[in-house]
C-alpha cells in the first residue's frame, strides 16, 4: 500500500488516507503539531497565530486573515489565494511579500503597511474615489522634455485633455479655461505678464519696450493695428483716455503744428474733432 498515510482522527481511532481518497470530518479538526500543509508549491504553516505562506525554497510570503475563514483555496498555475468568510461578509487579508506568486486577488480589503511598488506597463484603478495625501503627482519620472512630450491628464468620455507639448515648451488644452479669480499669464502680475479679472486687464512689460496690443485684419493675418503705451519719458503721471459714446471710427492725422484726432461716425462723417499742440503722445 504503497503512498498511504496514518492520520489519527480521535482518540483510538486511526484510519489510512491514501491517494485519492476523500476525507471528511465533522464537528471536529485536524491538529498538525510542527508541521505544515503543501497546496501545490505553496507551503502553509503556524507563526505564532498567524498564517505563514512559504514558496517551495522556503522564503516567507507570509499572508495572515483577519475574521473567521469557512475556505481557503490555492490556485498554484496563478498563484491566487480566495479567502471565504463563514458568514459571507467581506473580511479584511493584509498579504505582502509574494515575489514568487505571478498574481494575488482578494474580494476584500487590503492594507499596505509599507513601500508599494508596480513593476508594470498597466496599472487601473476600478474605485469612484481616489485620495492622494502627497501634495504632488510626478509624471515621466527620469526622463527629459522630449521623453515628457505629450504627458498630461486625459479626462475620457469627454475627450478633454491637459497635454504637455516638448516643441514649444508649453501645456496645451483642447478645451476652453474658465476662472472665477485672477488669472496671470507670461509673468508674475507685478512686474511682468498680463493680469486678467473680472472687468480689468492689465498688461505689463518686463521685455525694455512699452506694451501694446495688436488687431490683426481677417485676412490671413496680412495687416494690424497696434495700440500701445506712451514712452516712459513722455509720462508726468497716469492717464485715463475715455471712448466716446458715438458709433464710428478713430482716426488720428498728424500734422507739422499739432496732431488731429477726428471721430468719424458710421456713415464716414467727422463728429469730433480733437487737436493737440504737437505733442506726439495724443
Amino acid at each position: 500500500m504503497a503512498n498511504r498515510i496514518p492520520l489519527v482522527i480521535a482518540s483510538n481511532k486511526i484510519r489510512e488516507i491514501a491517494n485519492g481518497d476523500v476525507l471528511d470530518i465533522r464537528g471536529n479538526r485536524i491538529k498538525l503539531d510542527s508541521s505544515a500543509i503543501e497546496i501545490g508549491s505553496l507551503i502553509l504553516r503556524d507563526s505564532g497565530g498567524t498564517l505563514a505562506a512559504f514558496t517551495a525554497a522556503d522564503s516567507t510570503v507570509s499572508a495572515s486573515i483577519a475574521g473567521g475563514v469557512s475556505a481557503l483555496s490555492f490556485d498554484s498555475a496563478t498563484g491566487n489565494i480566495t479567502a471565504t468568510s463563514a458568514d459571507g461578509s467581506t473580511k479584511t487579508a493584509t498579504i505582502g511579500g509574494f515575489n514568487a506568486m505571478t498574481s494575488l486577488q482578494t474580494t476584500g480589503n487590503v492594507t499596505v503597511g509599507g513601500n508599494l511598488t508596480v513593476n508594470g506597463t498597466t496599472t487601473t484603478i476600478n474605485s469612484t474615489t481616489l485620495t492622494v495625501d502627497d501634495k504632488n503627482i510626478l509624471l515621466s519620472q527620469g526622463g527629459n522634455a522630449a521623453a515628457a512630450d505629450g504627458a498630461g491628464i486625459t479626462i475620457d468620455g469627454a475627450s478633454a485633455s491637459m497635454l504637455y507639448t516638448a516643441a514649444t515648451n508649453s501645456f496645451n488644452f483642447n478645451r476652453g479655461i474658465r476662472s472665477t479669480d485672477s488669472s496671470v499669464l507670461g509673468g508674475d502680475g507685478s512686474s511682468t505678464g498680463v493680469k486678467i479679472d473680472d472687468g480689468s486687464v492689465v498688461i505689463r512689460t518686463g521685455t525694455g519696450s512699452v506694451a501694446y496690443i495688436d488687431l490683426y485684419c481677417e485676412v490671413s493675418n496680412a495687416h494690424r493695428v497696434r495700440l500701445q503705451s506712451p514712452a516712459h519719458s513722455q509720462y508726468s503721471g497716469n492717464i485715463t483716455v475715455k471712448l466716446p459714446n458715438e458709433a464710428g471710427t478713430v482716426a488720428t492725422v498728424g500734422t507739422d503744428s499739432a496732431d488731429i484726432l477726428t471721430i468719424k461716425n458710421a456713415a464716414g462723417s467727422t463728429v469730433k474733432t480733437i487737436r493737440g499742440a504737437g505733442n506726439s503722445s495724443l
